[in-house]
């Protein structure tokens, strides 16, 4: 079973605020982790982020899930610029998980 996560229907087009990103990660995903085959992160109608947001949202589950974060999340409808700071995201936290 899946939990699919629609961002724009709780923060709207501009994810801005790093501490609700992770206070969304928090409560809405962490204690779902080992419920849910897989978590999908619906970004239809997000139009921008910050580099705040989604290092504190997206960098801090790769960093607590090091192991399973790539078969479990499932990022979909991005725009480009959305991937670009997802992909930054995932860069930077690999760079603070311990080898």
């Amino acid at each position: 079973m899946n939990l699919t996560l629609r961002l724009k229907d709780t923060f709207g087009p501009f994810l801005g605020d790093g501490a609700e990103g992770n206070e969304f990660r928090c409560q809405k995903i962490e204690p779902f982790w080992d419920s849910y085959e897989r978590i999908i992160l619906d970004f239809e109608g997000v139009d921008s982020m910050t580099h705040s947001f989604v290092n504190a949202f997206v960098g801090n589950l790769v960093e607590a899930h090091p192991r399973d974060f790539r078969e479990k999340l499932v990022f979909k409808n991005c725009s480009p610029l959305v991937k670009t700071f997802i992909k930054g995201a995932l860069s930077f936290a690999k760079t603070r998980i311990p080898a």
